[in-house]
């Protein structure tokens, strides 16, 4: 999704940068569209201003190497441990500051961050502007941040022009968050009884939550160890997942996921568990809903869903339709790019009024 964001804002004419923890670079060595940039995200809190301070200074290199002698004009975080380096990093710049909000555990932060900037406290850092990944989502920061400066910017997906042809071996995909769920062990358990009549079913597994001890214990018992492969970075390197099947959702965490839509979009079958906050979960649509964390229903859902040919064949192709239709890319880029403009010119606004305050007004 990242990637697919920075091609229509580089098209758009700006200059990306991918600034990612130094501990998470990899290989990452930027493309045509972004170059990246490493920070350290560990230490303690007062360390954060020199931490970003030094990411100030790769930016500023990165910047007279290319040529561009404007500063930076939107820092976007994503994620929640990227949220203190993306206010620190909009301060320091004098940027304008966009935070994407995915997940319903982002809302309480948000309410922070807001209260800190209508406090107007010295320290703080700009305003901040939230885009949000869903209806559901930006509906609750609104009810607990009046006034809050959001809009709505829903993920986009490239639908592939054809479907592929259905495989004669059963594979499934399941995105867990946490590896201790009931939702989790409810569909282990029941993709072990369609095992017994599936042979060479096939299931790979990223567990977002590192507590998957409980996880690996229920598949133990259940004898599904010969038939369950970790794949801990389906979400970056979500080839092979989308070659599959199904992907089975079996948390509901109020979390939006790219690669769900991608999936969709792939023409897969997507079980998952009842979540209204996620408003591309559409029962008979989008995704056979599974009502319990109960092995039976996720073993119905799966039957009927997965190894069904025709109904299987008939979900995939209804998620195809809507995702082209809800979520193309066209349509996240031109959410983002009126984000940032409308994020500028707030942030233009909050400089204007400050400058135009009396002195005395902001001793302390």
């Amino acid at each position: 999704m990242l990637s697919r964001l920075e091609i229509g804002l580089a098209d758009e004419g700006y200059r990306v940068v991918r600034a990612m923890p130094v501990a998470a670079l990899g290989g990452e060595q930027g493309g045509v569209y972004s170059t990246v940039a490493g920070y350290v995200d560990t230490g303690l809190g007062f360390t954060l201003p020199r931490r970003v301070g030094v990411l100030v200074e790769t930016l500023d290199a990165l910047a007279t190497k290319q040529g561009d002698k404007g500063g930076v004009s939107v820092v976007h975080g994503f994620g929640a441990r990227a949220w203190p380096v993306a206010v620190e990093l909009a301060r320091q710049t004098g940027a304008a500051l966009v935070l994407e909000i995915d997940r319903t555990a982002l809302i309480a932060d948000a309410g922070r961050l807001a209260d800190v900037a209508a406090a107007k406290e010295a320290e703080a850092g700009p305003t901040p502007y939230f885009l949000c990944a869903a209806e559901p989502l930006r509906a609750m920061l609104s009810a607990r941040v009046s006034g809050a400066r959001s809009s709505l910017a829903r993920w986009g997906v490239y639908v592939p022009p054809a479907r592929r042809a259905r495989a004669e071996v059963r594979a499934v995909a399941m995105f867990v968050e946490r590896g201790d769920s009931r939702g989790a062990a409810a569909a282990l358990e029941a993709l072990a009884r369609v095992a017994a009549d599936e042979p060479t079913l096939m299931i790979f597994a990223h567990i977002q939550d590192d507590r998957n001890a409980p996880y690996w214990k229920v598949a133990r018992r259940l004898n599904l160890l010969d038939r369950l492969s970790l794949s801990p970075d389906m979400e970056s390197r979500r080839e092979p997942a989308l070659q599959m099947d199904a992907m089975l959702l079996p948390d509901a965490s109020g979390t939006a996921h790219s690669i769900a839509l991608d999936a969709m979009a792939a023409g897969m079958a997507v079980l998952a568990a009842p979540d209204e906050r996620v408003e591309y979960l559409r029962g008979g649509q989008t995704a056979r809903i599974v009502l319990r964390a109960d092995a039976r229903d996720w073993e119905d859902a799966v039957r009927d869903s997965v190894l069904d040919a025709p109904r299987w064949g008939v979900l995939g192709a209804t998620a195809r339709e809507y995702v082209r239709a809800a979520h193309p890319v066209a349509g996240h880029i031109h959410s983002v790019l009126a984000a940032y403009s409308e994020a500028v010119r707030l942030h233009a606004e909050d400089a204007d009024l400050r400058a135009k305050r009396p002195a005395s007004a902001t001793l302390r």
